[in-house]
């Protein structure tokens, strides 16, 4: 008896190169999905959390005319655009992707709310976030084994 040459060697050797690439690869592109959910939250005046599904509680109505008018047509937590623009990809690898604010020093208590202050989640958990997540992993999956 020899050794016999297995057909689909190659077969393989594809799958363990798609594999390679995609180790390096899905990290960044669920980086993006996860960055873009949260942003499209701002654009939406919430709902990119499960505890802020259905929109962030409204603006009060100012009470000087020159607030009324700053406010008027912009959406919530949007008079600048830098905590939004502060949304970022801060780690990324296999194991571990962090999407935050880090720059915004009162990011945290809008995101949480305090006594005086309404909760509008803008970061943190998202059924709808983890089902976008496994669908790309899935994506990613059939990719590498060529389904």
């Amino acid at each position: 008896m020899g050794i016999k040459k297995v057909k689909g060697h190659n077969i393989f050797k594809q799958v363990k190169n798609r594999y390679v690439l995609s180790k390096r690869k899905i990290p960044l592109r669920l980086a993006n999905i996860i960055q873009r959910h949260f942003l499209d939250g701002f654009r939406r005046g919430g709902g990119s959390t499960d505890a802020s599904i259905g929109g962030w509680k409204p603006r009060k109505t100012s009470r000087s005319a020159r607030e009324r008018k700053r406010s008027t047509g912009r959406a919530l937590l949007v008079r600048s655009g830098k905590m939004r623009a502060d949304v970022k990809k801060k780690k990324i690898s296999f194991n571990n992707i962090t999407v935050g604010t880090s720059s915004i020093p009162y990011a945290g208590y809008i995101n949480e709310g305090t006594p005086r202050m309404p909760k509008r989640e803008f970061i943190g958990d998202s059924r709808i976030l983890e089902k976008k997540i496994e669908n790309k992993i899935e994506s990613e999956l059939n990719n590498i084994f060529g389904i």
